[in-house]
């Protein structure tokens, strides 16, 4: 099976009847500064009619069933007892004291999940009495986590189905070097395990139940513990994120690492499990990865005598239900980080949408705050009439970019206000607020990602709401349409962009005359203060607004100090000496440079549409190919590119050439994206596709024939398949398996 995408259908003879299993594999994962480059892959989360599938299908009925959960294996990487160890603890004959490799067991109704296939995961298995598993995750790739990775294959005979199996990007790269032969589309006379594997990116349902993934620090290396309804697992980790930590609130049961009470650079002691369980207040504790310097009975009888008899050792075979929290699965949780970017939310709704102020306004507003606002604008208003112009009082932007602190005994012109009307002591009400990024976000660049991440921390430091403000048509599609460039990408993708980056709430304005005509003050009066209760506006240091954009950054800085809300300005991103932009990333696109596109956009230039009938040409004369009726206005320069094109319905990408151009040897008369699968086999025309676009291979030109160019296309795909042998050489080269 190709490591990038989808493999050839495999059969795997047993002795018996044989049974055709179809391997997959994960999407890519991030650009290596290796070559061959890769566009980055931002966690972009699919198409709502890109569904996994599916995999929860009958779970309907289980809406107040729970979750029960078995602890596999309590012990560390060696288990207890260990090998060769006459300790007390080794040859002790308190079962509780037996402990295998870390793993869990989640049910529900009929369905089993397992985080972690240990090396004891067989005999796991068959103590538990596991018939059927219904999917595998991941936290991390050591040897103690990993290796019972080729004991999934009863399960595929039994079930007549691939395994999911989700877990991180470094994560599957060891996967794929431990179980090389899993991966390497080798014919083999017995049987390997078949897979699909899923990279996690944010949260993911199983057992009808999000999980929700927790970013950990394991010494050096970024490993995942899950939250799945009012428990989370947290194994083999010696550092807890603060924003992580936001993500473990309300929890019944936490299962965690305590390795020992002497310190380990990879792992919690005891003491520092039990700091964790003091912050996160978890109804109950249980400890997991416990060395054989810890007996059972002693040691949850000197945690009682500690003042903790809700925290106790768990034990192989220990079992305990969990509710699924329905509340949890309505919540919101996020992670962002440099390393690692998970726009982790529980529901399905990656973001909330709203098409005025007003809409948002009732979401997240009230009617009190409404009123208290109109009394606080009449006030300011007064107040400021009779402030000097020049302004020596400055509002302190929460930890803004470039601009001047406040004084710390500086009373800012809102409180004046509040004070002058006779307001100051009457208490606020709980209305969020916003922090807002302001723009036309085409593409969601670079420069764009910046913003909008900049904008997420602070509303999350001050708790407001995290709101992107953007137009519908762009401005100058209604007031100058000759101008208005190209689009790069469609609202549709805009939007799932800034769900996936973590925003919480979108207000795209219909863009209209009588919008247009509104003065700057106006349109942070009307819109920005009264209907979205602003408290900071993130923008780029060239954002203009209101009528005839006569609104620039210094003139919103000054309506700030007034309204009483921070301006944060933000220098744009220079790559290889030049500014990261939309006008340049079109000329990219529009010139086939999509390499280069592809770097300032982070992630690779997509089209995305509906599979349309072609002539059939291609299938009869050449290699058979998907016709795509593009949504978006720009195309890539004529030409043919290195692709990997996602089918509706199907979680990973598959290799693909893909033509853009005129079909000039059949004499075409139209521009055309026909797009050839490298790895698929399947004989379903899907509905939608999205094709991604990796290098530029050549020019497009006219054949002599057909034969002619046949030949020609069968040395592109020569081409693609070198290019993406070569990378996932590089992104597996120096991968290790390690233990503790």
């Amino acid at each position: 099976m190709d490591q990038e995408g989808k493999g050839k259908n495999r059969t795997l003879r047993t002795g018996g009847p044989s049974i055709s299993f179809r391997t997959e594999g994960a999407v890519p994962q991030k650009k290596s500064e290796e070559t061959p480059r890769a566009p980055p892959e931002m966690a972009v989360p699919q198409r709502r009619e890109f569904g996994r599938g599916g995999y929860n299908r009958g779970m309907t009925g289980l809406k107040a069933e729970k979750i029960r959960v078995t602890v596999l294996g309590s012990g560390t990487s060696m288990g207890v007892p260990t090998l060769g160890c006459h300790c007390a603890v080794c040859e002790s004959a308190d079962p509780h004291d037996k402990r295998l490799r870390p793993s869990l067991l989640l049910s529900r109704g009929a369905q089993n999940v397992v985080i972690d296939t240990t090396p004891d995961f067989r005999t796991q298995a068959l103590r538990a009495g596991i018939d059927r598993l219904d999917a595998v995750v991941l936290t991390h790739g050591h040897a103690d986590h990993i290796l019972g990775f080729d004991d999934l294959r009863p399960y595929n005979f039994k079930q007549r189905a691939a395994m999911p199996v989700y877990g991180n990007a470094e994560t599957f790269q060891i996967i794929r070097r431990a179980f090389s032969y899993v991966f390497d589309s080798k014919p083999t006379l017995s049987s390997i395990p078949s897979v699909i594997l899923r990279e996690v990116k944010g949260p993911f349902e199983l057992l009808g139940v999000p999980f929700i993934p927790v970013p950990l620090r394991h010494g050096e290396m970024d490993v995942l513990g899950y939250r799945f309804g009012r428990a989370a697992y947290l194994t083999d980790f010696s550092k807890l994120p603060e924003k992580s930590a936001a993500l473990l609130e309300g929890l019944d049961d936490l299962i965690l690492d305590a390795l020992r009470d002497v310190p380990h650079p990879m792992h919690m002691t005891v003491e520092q499990a039990l700091a964790l369980v003091d912050k996160l207040k978890p109804q109950r504790a249980w400890f997991t990865h416990i060395a054989h310097d810890l007996p059972h009975a002693e040691t949850n009888v000197r945690l009682r005598k500690a003042g903790y008899p809700q925290v106790q050792l768990a034990f192989d075979g220990l079992t305990f239900e969990v509710e699924t929290g329905e509340e949890v699965a309505s919540g919101e949780w996020r992670v962002a980080g440099k390393k690692e970017h998970v726009a982790a939310r529980a529901s399905e709704e990656e973001l909330m949408v709203f098409f005025s102020g007003a809409e948002w306004a009732d979401r997240f507003g009230g009617k009190k705050e409404k009123e208290r606002e109109e009394f606080t604008q009449r006030a300011l208003r007064k107040s400021t009439e009779s402030t000097e112009k020049g302004g020596e009082e400055k509002s302190a932007p929460l930890k803004a970019m470039g601009a001047a602190p406040q004084e710390k005994n500086a009373e800012t012109p809102r409180a004046q206000a509040l004070r002058d009307s006779g307001q100051a002591g009457v208490p606020m009400p709980q209305a969020r607020g916003s922090v807002i990024a302001i723009g036309n976000f085409d593409g969601i660049h670079l420069g764009h990602q910046r913003i909008l991440e900049f904008c997420i921390g602070l509303a999350k430091e001050s708790g407001a709401v995290a709101t992107a403000l953007t137009f519908e048509p762009p401005p100058l599609k209604v007031l100058r349409p000759e101008m208005a460039p190209l689009r790069i990408s469609t609202n549709q993708q805009r939007l799932e962009w800034f769900g996936a980056l973590g925003m919480e709430a979108a207000v795209v304005l219909p863009f209209t005359m009588e919008l247009a005509k509104l003065a700057p003050d106006e349109f942070v009066e009307e819109i920005l203060v009264r209907q979205l209760q602003v408290r900071a506006v993130v923008v780029g240091d060239n954002f203009r607004f209101g009528h005839k954009q006569a609104g620039d950054v210094k003139f919103l800085r000054e309506l700030g100090m007034r309204d009483g809300f921070d301006v944060i300005v933000h220098q744009p991103v220079v790559m290889d000496g030049e500014i990261v932009s939309s006008t340049l990333i079109r000329k990219y696109v529009s010139e086939g440079e999509v390499t280069r596109a592809a770097r300032m956009l982070g992630r690779a230039f997509a089209l995305t549409g509906e599979v349309v009938a072609g002539t059939g040409t291609g299938r009869k004369f050449t290699f058979p190919t998907l016709n795509l009726r593009a949504e978006q206005e720009l195309l890539p320069a004529k030409g043919v590119y290195i692709t990997r094109t996602v089918l509706e319905g199907e979680p990973s990408s598959h290799r693909s050439v893909t033509n853009v151009g005129m079909r000039p040897t059949f004499n075409g008369t139209g521009l055309t994206v026909e797009t050839h699968l490298l790895d698929y086999s399947g004989n379903f025309s899907p509905k939608r596709i999205e094709v991604r676009f990796w290098k530029k291979l050549r020019e497009e030109k006219k054949f002599a024939g057909p034969e002619e160019l046949r030949a020609q296309i069968a040395k592109d795909i020569a081409r693609a398949n070198l290019f993406f042998a070569r990378l996932r050489k590089a992104r597996t080269r120096g991968m290790v398996v390690r233990g503790e």
